[in-house]
C-alpha cells in the first residue's frame, strides 16, 4: 500500500496480536500501526498486545475467554457508540 491509499483505511483498527505469534511477529503489527498513524488520523488506531499469547491462542487458547474475548467485546462495543 503506498501514501496515496492510506485514506481507505481512515478507519477505526485495532491491532490485536499475542506477544509469542511466531507466524506474524508482534513488531509487524507495530510498524503497520505507526504507518497508519503516519498517515492519518491517530485516534483511528488502537494495538493490544497479550503477553501470554502467540498466533491461534488468541482464540482458542486455555484462557482466551477470560482474558482475550472480553477485551474484543468491549471494543466492539466502543464501535457501535
Amino acid at each position: 500500500m503506498t501514501a496515496a491509499n492510506a485514506p481507505r483505511l481512515a478507519m477505526p483498527i485495532d491491532f490485536v496480536v499475542g506477544a509469542r505469534n511466531q507466524i506474524f511477529l508482534p513488531e509487524t503489527s507495530q510498524r503497520t500501526l505507526d504507518w497508519l498513524v503516519e498517515h492519518n488520523d491517530a485516534d483511528l488506531y488502537t494495538r493490544h498486545v497479550f503477553e501470554d499469547y502467540a498466533h491461534m491462542d488468541l482464540w482458542i487458547g486455555r484462557s482466551a475467554d477470560a482474558d482475550v474475548f472480553p477485551y474484543i467485546t468491549d471494543r466492539l462495543d466502543r464501535f457501535n457508540d
